[in-house]
C-alpha cells in the first residue's frame, strides 16, 4: 500500500468520526506557509492556494506566506496578527521540502516562501504562547512536509495543541496531485482539528 493511499485512509477515518467544523464563537484564522519552488516547479504554492480557497469557503480568514513575497518578514508580521487573537481557532499549516531531523532534534526545518528555512520550533513556540496566554483559542498545527513526524512533539509536549503530520520523523512523504489539494482533505483536517481527535480537549 502506498503512503498516499494510507494517508487517504487515515483522512477518511478522521472524517467519519468528525462532527461540525464551525467554531461556535470567535474568529477562525489560518496561517498557510507554502513551500519554496523546487526542481518540480511551484507545486507547493498550488497546494496552498487550493487549501486556502477551501478554508475561505468555510468562513476562515487566511494568511498565505508564499512565493517571492513570502519572506521571513512577512511571516513575522503574520505571527503578530495571530498573537492578538482572543477567541475562536488558529490553524498553522506548513508544506514544503522538510529536512531530516538529527538524533537530538526536537523539530525540523522546512524550505518555504521565497526560499528561507522555517524552523518548526518557531511554530511550536507560537502555539505554546497562544495556549498559554489564551487557552480559549483552539490552536492546531498541520505539517505535510517530508520528515514531519517530529512535529508530533508539539502535541506530546503540549496536549492543548493539536498537530497532524504527513510522514514519520525519518521518512519522506509522497503526495500525488490529488491527495491533499482538494476540498475533501480540507474538510478532514478541519474535522480532526475541531473535534480534538489529537491532543487534549479544548478548555
Amino acid at each position: 500500500m502506498s503512503r498516499t493511499k494510507l494517508f487517504k485512509i487515515i483522512l477518511s477515518y478522521s472524517l467519519l468520526f468528525g462532527q461540525s467544523v464551525a467554531s461556535a464563537q470567535g474568529q477562525q484564522t489560518a496561517l498557510i506557509v507554502s513551500g519554496a519552488p523546487d526542481s518540480n516547479g511551484d507545486r507547493f504554492s498550488d497546494l496552498s492556494e487550493k487549501m486556502a480557497n477551501s478554508l475561505k469557503m468555510r468562513g476562515w480568514s487566511v494568511i498565505v506566506i508564499s512565493g517571492p513575497i513570502g519572506t521571513e518578514d512577512a511571516f513575522k508580521s503574520a505571527i503578530k496578527q495571530l498573537s492578538s487573537q482572543n477567541s475562536g481557532e488558529v490553524l498553522m499549516y506548513v508544506n514544503g521540502n522538510g529536512s531530516v531531523p538529527k538524533d537530538n532534534d526536537t523539530s525540523h526545518y522546512v524550505r518555504v516562501g521565497s526560499g528561507w528555512d522555517l524552523d518548526m520550533s518557531r511554530i511550536q513556540k507560537i502555539a505554546n504562547e497562544l495556549t498559554g496566554k489564551r487557552p480559549q483559542v483552539k490552536t492546531s498545527v498541520v505539517d505535510i512536509s517530508c520528515f514531519s513526524g517530529i512535529t508530533q512533539n508539539i502535541s506530546k509536549q503540549n496536549p492543548k495543541v493539536c498537530s497532524i503530520s504527513m510522514s514519520s520523523g525519518y521518512y519522506i512523504g509522497h503526495v500525488d496531485s490529488n491527495a491533499l489539494d482538494n476540498d475533501f482533505a480540507c474538510s478532514t483536517f478541519l474535522n480532526t482539528l475541531s473535534n480534538r481527535r489529537c491532543g487534549a480537549p479544548a478548555p
